[in-house]
C-alpha cells in the first residue's frame, strides 16, 4: 500500500510540474498583455506550493482538490475562452484568404494574390478575381521552399491549365500585424490559419528572389489523372470556403501547411500512407518519390538537384513568364 501511494503521489506530482509548465506558456502567448507576467508569477506560485503540499501529509487533500479545480477552470478558459477569429489586423499578404464560386465546371475564386515583392516588407499589393475551367486542368506541382533546415519545409500545390494559366495554394499562418512567427507560439493558439491562394510570380518568386535570406525552393511534377486533379482541387476550395466562414487555428504539428495537404491529398489518392516524412515536411518529396508519385522518367535521380528552381527564378528577364522559366 506504501508503494501504491508512493506510486500515486509521483504521479500526480508530475501532472502539477507537466500542466503547470504547459499553462504557463499558454499564459505567456494568450494572457492578458499588461497582466501576462504577474498572472505566470501567481500561477507559478500556485503550482508550487500544491507540488509542495502533495508531499505532505497534512496539505495533500487541499493541494489535490485545488490543482484539479485550477486545472477545470483553466482548461475550459483555454477551450472555451480563446477561439479563432475572422477579422483582425492582418498583415497585408494574409489580409483576405480565397473563396470560390461555382458554375458548372467555372470557378471563380476571389481574393486572389498578385503582390509584386521587391523584398518581404517593400511589395505592390494586389488582389484579384479569377476564373478557371476545371475541365482544362491538366497538371498539379508541389513546390516545397526550405528556409534553413532539410527535414523542414512549405508545401505549396499549384495547378496548372491548358491554357497556360497556373494557380497556386498554400496554407500559411494569418500573422496580426504585430506578429512574428514562433514555433513554440504555434502549440499555443498564437495564429489562424489561412489558405491563400496566389499567382506563381507572387508566392513561389517571393521565396526565390525577394526574402532574406533567399530559401531553397523546389518543384515536384505530380503524376495524376483528371480525376485526382480536380478531387484535389476541389477540395482546397471547399476547405477554403469552410474556413472563411469557420476559422481553424494554426497548430505545428497538427494543422499545418503539410498536414492539411496529406489530408487533401487523401481526396486525391485513396490509400495514402502515414509516415513519419508527412510530419518531417522536408522529406515529404522522398516519400512521394517512393509511391511512384513523382511525372519523371526513372530512375529520378537525385531528386533534389532535378527539382530545385531557385537559381532558375533569380534568372528571369522582365519579359520572360516566371512559371515557363522556373519549368525549364
Amino acid at each position: 500500500m506504501k508503494f501504491i501511494k508512493f506510486i500515486l503521489i509521483a504521479v500526480f506530482a508530475l501532472v502539477i510540474i507537466g500542466y503547470g509548465a504547459w499553462f504557463s506558456i499558454a499564459l505567456f502567448y494568450q494572457g492578458f498583455a499588461p497582466l501576462k507576467w504577474p498572472l505566470i508569477a501567481v500561477w507559478g506560485l500556485f503550482a508550487f506550493f500544491c507540488l509542495w503540499g502533495t508531499f505532505k501529509a497534512s496539505g495533500r487533500k487541499r493541494s489535490v482538490i485545488g490543482f484539479l479545480i485550477a486545472m477545470v477552470l483553466s482548461l475550459g478558459w483555454w477551450t472555451f475562452g480563446i477561439t479563432p477569429e475572422l477579422n483582425r489586423a492582418w498583415k497585408p499578404e494574409v489580409a483576405h484568404t480565397v473563396t470560390a464560386d461555382i458554375v458548372g465546371s467555372q470557378v471563380t475564386l476571389n481574393n486572389v494574390r498578385n503582390f509584386d515583392w521587391t523584398t518581404s516588407d517593400d511589395f505592390v499589393e494586389k488582389w484579384e478575381s479569377r476564373t478557371y475551367d476545371l475541365d482544362q486542368l491538366e497538371s498539379i506541382d508541389l513546390i516545397a521552399s526550405h528556409w534553413g533546415s532539410e527535414a523542414i519545409s512549405h508545401s505549396i500545390m499549384s495547378f496548372g491549365f491548358a491554357d497556360g494559366q497556373r494557380i497556386a495554394f498554400s496554407v500559411e499562418i494569418r500573422k496580426e500585424q504585430h506578429e512574428s512567427f514562433s514555433t513554440i507560439g504555434g502549440f499555443f493558439k498564437q495564429y489562424e490559419l489561412a489558405i491563400i491562394a496566389a499567382d506563381e510570380n507572387d508566392i513561389i518568386r517571393v521565396r526565390t528572389n525577394a526574402r532574406d535570406p533567399i530559401e531553397d525552393v523546389y518543384l515536384y511534377p505530380l503524376k495524376t489523372t483528371a480525376e485526382r486533379r480536380k478531387a484535389l482541387f476541389m477540395g482546397y476550395i471547399e476547405k477554403a470556403n469552410q474556413d472563411a466562414k469557420t476559422p481553424k487555428f494554426y497548430n505545428t504539428i497538427t494543422a499545418n501547411c503539410t498536414t492539411v495537404v496529406y489530408s487533401l491529398i487523401k481526396v486525391y489518392r485513396e490509400i495514402v500512407p502515414f509516415d513519419w516524412r508527412i510530419l518531417a515536411s522536408g522529406y515529404l518529396p522522398d516519400l512521394l518519390a517512393e509511391m511512384g508519385e513523382l511525372n519523371w522518367s526513372k530512375p529520378y535521380g537525385d531528386i533534389r538537384a532535378r527539382a530545385a528552381i531557385t537559381e532558375k527564378g533569380q534568372s528571369v528577364e522582365v519579359d520572360q513568364s516566371y512559371s515557363v522559366v522556373i519549368r525549364e
